[in-house]
């Protein structure tokens, strides 16, 4: 009996474990089940929200992202959550992970549950979120412009025609928040959405008293080509605060997020002025900006991270090609 019970009992202990496995690996690939999970009114409501923008965000066949009823269901959940106004921490990272998960979609039946996020500003608590649905509408804009659903007819991509009218008033109201994450995040969305309108309201934000809500300006304005970004980028291209970080120091956080005095990283801002010269270049193929060069050859030193200097070299190649091709060009 040893000789067949044993390995029969074996046999189905292994069975046993592969069902398991196999049904948590269905659950947890199956949005269904935290959607179910988001309409009970549970203390870990919160958790089923981040798990579906991670599954989202992984999501690289992009059948989720695409799919139209699952933003809309939890762009519903979303409005539902903001109207019952629980400011609990619970409540509150509901909403932002709701948000988080509908800037992954590429389609845009959660956007206006993103807009009532980004305009509920009832309480302090609300900023995180607001923040998160800013962060979301750039993301969600971003991908409706790179897929192929932004120009099939329905969803026209950004740059074919001005944003909604709804969608560009919360965004020109973001930009004169008296918060500066709020201003910084609303410039970033603003250069992603273009337009006239916006392209006027970043000029102004370039005088914006917060050094990193002209950073986003200047790189909304560069990327539709615009020439008045210029002076700003040469300040995002200065090496000194680089050399002025204590040695060894972690990098500040990016956000500022309820502490005005963080700094954001001096080498991220001077990767994303060299980024934003290089779609300068590309957005405007005759402007004059020969002033930008000197500032990047200077970040061509030796002593200064491979990043940096890689990405230098590449945006001085390009900026001299357009050199001898103006130099070449008949007159």
């Amino acid at each position: 009996m040893q000789l067949f019970l044993i390995p029969g009992i074996i046999v189905a202990v292994i069975v046993v474990v592969w069902i398991m496995v196999d049904w948590l690996a269905h659950m947890e690939t199956d949005p269904q089940k935290y959607v179910d999970g988001l309409r009970r009114d549970t203390p870990d409501r919160w958790q089923k929200a981040e798990q579906l923008a991670d599954m989202l965000r992984s999501d690289r066949s992009n059948q989720l992202k695409g799919d139209a009823k699952l933003a809309k269901t939890l762009g519903d959940i979303l409005v539902e959550a903001i109207n019952e106004g629980r400011l609990d921490d619970e409540s509150t990272s509901l909403r932002l992970y709701l948000c988080r998960a509908l800037g992954q979609f590429n389609t845009p039946e959660g956007l206006p549950a993103l807009i009532k996020a980004a305009t509920t500003n009832r309480d302090p608590k609300e900023l995180p979120v607001r923040e998160a649905a800013l962060d979301a509408i750039g993301m969600l804009t971003w991908n409706l412009e790179q897929s192929g659903l932004a120009g099939d007819g329905k969803h026209p991509p950004p740059h074919s025609k001005p944003p909604s009218e709804q969608l560009l008033s919360t965004l020109l109201t973001a930009a004169r928040d008296a918060q500066p994450v709020i201003r910084l995040r609303a410039a970033f969305v603003l250069g992603i959405v273009g337009g006239d309108q916006a392209i006027d309201r970043l000029k102004k934000m370039l005088d914006d008293p917060n050094r990193d809500v002209t950073y986003n300006a200047a790189i909304g304005l560069a990327r539709h080509g615009d020439t008045a970004s210029i002076d700003t980028l040469l300040a995002m291209l200065d090496p000194k605060p680089l050399a002025e970080a204590p040695a060894g120091a972690p990098p500040p956080n990016s956000d500022g997020q309820n502490d005005p005095d963080r700094k954001t990283d001096p080498t991220v801002v001077i990767l994303n002025g060299l980024r934003a010269i290089s779609q300068l270049a590309d957005a405007n193929p005759t402007a004059d900006l020969s002033r930008l060069q000197p500032a990047v050859d200077r970040l061509r030193d030796a002593g200064l991270p491979l990043s940096i200097r890689d990405m230098a070299m590449s945006v001085r190649g390009k900026l001299s090609k357009r050199s001898e091709a103006a130099v070449a060009a008949p007159r």
